[in-house]
């Protein structure tokens, strides 16, 4: 968790992704807290915030 953890941080810091969309990727993939809560506490649809984890994982996978 710490490695996951630092490397969203790191890409915070360098401007890779934003703070909410690494909060979606924590959520979302690394605590599996369901998608439909996550959405709704960030005022989206689910299909937003597949989509904003979708984008976020690709950006992550181009910045390693």
């Amino acid at each position: 968790l710490r490695r996951a953890h630092a490397r969203l941080l790191a890409s915070v810091q360098s401007g890779a992704i934003t703070p909410t969309s690494a909060t979606v990727v924590w959520r979302t993939c690394i605590l599996e807290d369901d998608e439909a809560d996550v959405a709704a506490e960030l005022g989206v649809g689910v299909r937003t915030l597949q989509r904003r984890r979708q984008r976020t994982e690709r950006e992550l996978a181009r910045a390693s």
